[in-house]
């Protein structure tokens, strides 16, 4: 009934933006951003990613006429695009619908954070978690910016993820060639350390899969139970891995950590 009401509407407002389009064409992209909910709920993803697309489309469009007024309805509409396409698996254009919806919401949050910081933390997660589909770095720039705004790089992520940035700092040097001994001995106990608790079983896991030389995001999860903390974290070294710009975001959580101790 839900999805037929949805229809119904869309075909609705699809007419009366015809005749009328200054009117009713927000009023069609809403339906159609809906729609497109409706539809991958229900396993439709095709007819979703459609229904979303057009409605980007239509809210590019009013945005480039009015962008103090339809500049946050368009980055709502890229994130609904971009969870589409990351059920897709097609984490590369989802992470760019993700990063794009971000950069136009970046000054609005800025000036009513009370009312946009929460849609731009829900963007930047799912930035960073079809950056980790992706196996690319997410963009150093992108999430500085956001993290001045909200507060600092905690903000951005679960807050045990910057406690874990100087460890996750060490697998990275190890995984690049670039760690000593002494820095490669104190990772391994580390991560020895973590897989006597349960709760940090599944990460310490993934973690030594990618020290032994595995990359691909499914493999290095494959069987384990990862939860919001393990995935936001693996994602950041996974990205970081063979990508410069991706380390220096990461230092930049680890150098946060340090001055919060």
């Amino acid at each position: 009934e839900a999805l037929q009401a949805a229809q119904e509407a869309a075909a609705l407002y699809r007419q009366l933006a015809q005749i009328n389009p200054q009117a009713f064409l927000p009023d069609l992209a809403m339906s159609l951003n809906n729609l497109g909910v409706l539809f991958s709920e229900l396993g439709r993803r095709e007819e979703a990613l459609q229904a979303a697309q057009e409605a980007v489309e239509i809210r590019r469009q009013l945005a480039q006429v009015n962008p103090q007024a339809f500049l946050p309805d368009l980055a709502r509409s890229l994130g609904s695009y971009g969870s589409i396409l990351l059920a897709l698996e097609r984490p590369a254009e989802a992470a760019e619908a993700f990063a794009e919806g971000a950069r136009l919401l970046l000054p609005f949050a800025r000036t009513l954070p009370q009312v946009f910081s929460g849609l731009l933390q829900a963007l930047l997660g799912y930035y960073l978690r079809a950056c980790q589909a992706a196996g690319q770095a997410p963009q150093p720039a992108l999430l500085q910016e956001a993290a001045e705004i909200l507060g600092g790089e905690v903000a951005l992520l679960h807050p045990a993820v910057l406690q874990l940035a100087l460890l996750l700092l060490g697998v990275v040097a190890v995984v690049r060639g670039d760690a000593g001994d002494e820095v490669k001995a104190q990772v391994q106990g580390a991560l020895g350390a973590m897989k006597v608790h349960e709760d940090w079983r599944a990460l310490a896991t993934a973690l030594e899969r990618l020290l032994a030389g595995e990359r691909d995001p499914q493999a290095l999860t494959a069987g384990l139970e990862m939860d919001e903390v393990d995935q936001q974290a693996l994602a950041l070294t996974l990205a970081v891995v063979e990508s410069d710009e991706g380390l220096q975001a990461l230092v930049a959580l680890a150098q946060a950590a340090v001055g919060k101790r």
